[in-house]
C-alpha cells in the first residue's frame, strides 16, 4: 500500500510539473532535479516514514520546491568546506542505526558554529515548517542557541538534510562514456545497474574530462577531446604547415568519459564555485565504482579539467586520496593516501581562489603527477604554480595568438575588452587536443621566469613536451611560444574537422 501511495504521489507531481512547465518555461533539468528531490524525500530511511500525501501538499508547487532546494543548499553550506569526515557528509549507504549514532551535533562542529547565526536558524526553521507536519519525528527549534547545540534530533535532521542534498546533487552530475560508434552511454553514480552496461574496457587508460563554468558536455572541450582521442586519421585535417621535422600523428586507445555538471556550472559563478566539493564527490564515487565494477587501477586514471573543472579534478583527486575501499572480486585494496595516476589542469580558474585555498583546488598533491597549462593570468586563469610541472604558453603577449578585441572570423570588431582573455582561456584545451594527436607539437624549456626565457638565459635548461605525452619526471616551470597570430586559426581549421569550434570563445 505504501509503495502504491508513493507511485501515485509521483504520478500526480509529474503531471503538475508538466502543466507548470508549459506555462512557465521551466528548464528540463530543473524539473528532473525537483522530481529527484521529492523522490529522495519519500524514500528516506525507513524509521522516518514521510507522509507522501503531506509532502505532495507542501512541495507540489514548483516555486515552493525551488525555494526548498535553495534552503537545502544554504543549510548544508556551513559544512561544505569543513575539514571533517567525508563519510559523515556523503556516505549514507549505511543502516539507520549507524546513521543515528553519527547524528550527534558533536559530529557536526560546523553546524554548532552556524547555529550562532540568527539568519541560519531562521532558514532552518523554514525547513522545519515544511517537513515537521510530514513526520512523527518532530524537530523543536523553540530553544536557546545553547540548547540547540545539544539537540540530538537536530543532529539527525541535519544528517538527513545532507542525505537529501547528496541525492539531489547526484542527479545533476552525469557521466558519459564516449564511443567511436554509436551514441555515448550516460550514467549516474547511484544507478543500480552496472555502469555503462558493461561497455567499459578496463584494459585501457581512462580519461575523465570535466568542463568548466557555463559549459556542458557538448561544449568545444568535449568535442575536441572526443575528436582527438577517438577519431580516425581520415577524419582529422592533419595537413601541417611546413616544419623542419615532420610530426607523428598518434592514435590513442582510451576510455573517454565526459562529466556533465551543466545544471550547476550554468548558475551564477559564486554558486557554482560553492558546489565544487559536492560535484567532486560524485567524481570520486564514480572512480570508486569503476574500481569495484571493472577492476580499474588508480594508476590508469587520468582526470582532465578546464577552468573550474580543473579545481573539480583536484578536489576529486584529494577525496580519492582520503578514501579507502576493497574489492574481493578484483583483488584490489585501495588504501588511504593512494592517489590517481594523473590530473591535468587546463588554465585553472582564478576568481575566488587564493593561494591559501590549498584543500579545495587543484594542486600537486592531488595525484601522482599533476601538470598545468596556463594560457591566461590575472583575469580568468591563474598564474600560480599548482602542479609538478606548470607550462606557460606565450607568456609575453597579453592574449594568445588569434585572440583579441578584433577577430576577423566574427565579421565585426568586438569592443568587449575581456573577449581576448576568454578566447585565450579556451586556448588551453585547443593546445592540449593538438598534443593528443601530435605529441611533439609543443616543445617547452624549463625556466624560472618569462623574462629570462625571452632573453635566452635558459637556452641550456631542460626541455619537455607539453600536453598528453609530457614526461612524468618533469618538475618546475616551463615556457614556450606557439604559432603567430596569422596562422593560429588556419592551423586549428586544418587540424579539426568542424571549423566552427575554432571560433568559439570559451566560457570560464
Amino acid at each position: 500500500m505504501r509503495i502504491k501511495t508513493r507511485c501515485l504521489v509521483l504520478t500526480i507531481l509529474i503531471g503538475t510539473l508538466i502543466i507548470t512547465e508549459t506555462t512557465e518555461k521551466v528548464e528540463t533539468t530543473g524539473v528532473h532535479s525537483i522530481l529527484s528531490t521529492l523522490s529522495s524525500l519519500i524514500s528516506a530511511p525507513l524509521s522516518w516514514y514521510w507522509n507522501a500525501v503531506c509532502l505532495l501538499k507542501n512541495l507540489s508547487n514548483l516555486e515552493t520546491m525551488r525555494k526548498f532546494i535553495s534552503l537545502l543548499e544554504t543549510i548544508v553550506e556551513p559544512c561544505m568546506y569543513q575539514e571533517m569526515s567525508w563519510n559523515v557528509k556523503y556516505n549514507f549507504n549505511e543502516s539507520v542505526y549507524r546513521t543515528w549514532k553519527k547524528s550527534s551535533l558533536y559530529k557536526w562542529p560546523c553546524l554548532r558554529d552556524a547555529l550562532d547565526s540568527d539568519s541560519f536558524v531562521r532558514k532552518l526553521t523554514r525547513i522545519e515548517r515544511i517537513l515537521n507536519p510530514c513526520t512523527h519525528h518532530k524537530l523543536n527549534l523553540n530553544q536557546s542557541k545553547e540548547e540547540l547545540k545539544d539537540n540530538k534530533m537536530l543532529g539527525y535532521w541535519y544528517s538527513l538534510i545532507w542525505w537529501f542534498y547528496r541525492t539531489f546533487i547526484s542527479q545533476q552530475v552525469t557521466f558519459h562514456l564516449v564511443r567511436k560508434k554509436g551514441p555515448a552511454i550516460a550514467t549516474t553514480i547511484y544507478n543500480q545497474q552496472i555502469m555503462f552496461h558493461g561497455a567499459f574496457d578496463a584494459s585501457k587508460t581512462t580519461k575523465i574530462v570535466i568542463h568548466g563554468f557555463k559549459s556542458d558536455k557538448n561544449s568545444a572541450l568535449g568535442k575536441l577531446m572526443s575528436l582527438a582521442y577517438l577519431q580516425n586519421r581520415a577524419s582529422l585535417g592533419h595537413r601541417r604547415r611546413r616544419r623542419r621535422k615532420p610530426l607523428i600523428l598518434k592514435k590513442r586507445k582510451v576510455n573517454l568519459v565526459i562529466v556533465n555538471w551543466d545544471s550547476i556550472s550554468k548558475r551564477p559563478y559564486y554558486i557554482a564555485k560553492r558546489k565544487l566539493v559536492a560535484v567532486a564527490t560524485q567524481v570520486q564515487k564514480f572512480i570508486k565504482r569503476l574500481a569495484l565494477e571493472y577492476g580499474v587501477e588508480m594508476r590508469d586514471i587520468h582526470i582532465i579539467g578546464h577552468s573550474l573543472g580543473a579545481h573539480v579534478s583536484g578536489i576529486a583527486g584529494t577525496l580519492v586520496k582520503k578514501s579507502s575501499w576493497t574489492s574481493k572480486k578484483w583483488n584490489i585494496k585501495h588504501k588511504r593516501g593512494e592517489r590517481v595516476g594523473r590530473i591535468t589542469g587546463l588554465d585553472p580558474a582564478l576568481p575566488g581562489f587564493s593561494a591559501e585555498d590549498n584543500g579545495f583546488k587543484i594542486r600537486r598533491h592531488c595525484a601522482k603527477f599533476v601538470d598545468i597549462i596556463h594560457t591566461t593570468s590575472v583575469t580568468f586563469g591563474t598564474s600560480e604554480k599548482l602542479g609538478h610541472a606548470d607550462f606557460y604558453v606565450n607568456r609575453g603577449p597579453k592574449q594568445q595568438p588569434g585572440c583579441g578585441a578584433e577577430v576577423p572570423e566574427f565579421g565585426v570588431p568586438l569592443p568587449i575588452p575581456l573577449f581576448g582573455d576568454k578566447c585565450s582561456h579556451s586556448r588551453a584545451y585547443f593546445y592540449y587536443a593538438e598534443s593528443i594527436v601530435f605529441p611533439k607539437a609543443f616543445l617547452s624549456r624549463k625556466c624560472s621566469s618569462y623574462p629570462r626565457f625571452a632573453k635566452g638565459l635558459c637556452d641550456s635548461n631542460l626541455l619537455a613536451y607539453m600536453g598528453e605525452d609530457v614526461s612524468h619526471k618533469a618538475r618546475g616551470s616551463y615556457y614556450l611560444k606557439t604559432a603567430g597570430k596569422n596562422n593560429e586559426m588556419d592551423h586549428c581549421k586544418q587540424l579539426f574537422s568542424w571549423i566552427k569550434l575554432c571560433y568559439e570563445p570559451s566560457d570560464l
